[in-house]
């Protein structure tokens, strides 16, 4: 059971890395910064838990604190997609090496 688990999030990540390098691959070159922010963002933004939140700032504010929140929540959700992915591939080590 464990495999099959492993296995569909490997695949689901695998999906979201070939559309955020579709996105972030363009006529200047690479864009690794951004690819780090869109692959993490999806494992950040329920850690983050909007750090920080607008009080009465006017619209302008409001959407500079949340890009901020995005932002932050992409590079944290970085380091948790790696330690997922280093996680994942020795649990499949542990599984064949037995």
């Amino acid at each position: 059971m464990r495999l099959l688990l492993n296995t569909l999030q490997l695949v689901i990540i695998s999906l979201w890395g070939i559309t955020c390098y579709c996105i972030c691959n363009n006529d200047n070159g690479f864009n690794v910064f951004l690819f780090w922010i869109l692959m993490g963002f999806p494992f950040g933004f329920g850690k983050i838990r909007a750090i920080l939140i607008p009080k009465r700032l006017g619209l302008a504010g409001e959407l500079g604190v949340f890009a901020l929140d995005a932002i932050l929540a992409g590079l944290i959700g970085g380091v948790f997609l790696l330690r997922k992915i280093v996680t994942i591939i020795l649990d499949y080590i542990k599984l064949f090496v037995k």
